[in-house]
């Protein structure tokens, strides 16, 4: 189970109750959720997903171990019970696997940005395109320089 899986608040509910889902999370992921429903854990994976996209683990991770602790709680609302350093530091790797590593698709990437590179790269020719849905071949025939051969 990954972040990828649960996109919605039904699909959450279909790993089983909702004591069960906690404590499957809670092993994924390493720290206590404290959470009182379904929806606001939905809330709270959404929120440290979020979170954890933006931000660099060295934000949550210190050299003091207390801190870091303190950190993570008031941060992203979870609890360690870790014993040292090298556990904290092991179970936020755990973290950050479950709520991070996404199914990466090289095409899907190259769909998603072509357009809008296209776009940019248009505008440095002098060209404005506008966001139409056309495609990138009818768009090219209208601004097509015509040439000898």
């Amino acid at each position: 189970m990954t972040i990828n899986d649960i996109n919605t608040l039904d699909k959450l509910k279909e790993y089983g109750s909702f004591k069960e889902v906690t404590t499957i999370l809670e092993t994924h992921c390493g720290f206590n959720i404290q959470t009182k429903d379904w929806k606001h854990l939905f809330e709270t994976l959404q929120s440290i997903e979020k979170i954890l996209s933006r931000y660099d683990k060295d934000l949550f991770i210190t050299n003091n171990f207390g801190e870091s602790k303190k950190i993570i709680s008031e941060k992203l609302g979870l609890y360690s019970c870790a014993d040292g350093f090298e556990q904290l530091n092991n179970d936020f790797d755990k973290l950050i696997s479950f709520f991070i590593i996404k199914n990466f698709d090289p095409y899907e990437e190259f769909e998603k940005s072509k357009s809008v590179n296209f776009k940019y790269s248009s505008k440095l020719e002098g060209i404005n395109i506008e966001d139409t849905n056309q495609s990138l071949n009818e768009i090219i025939k209208k601004y097509k320089v015509a040439t000898d051969g």
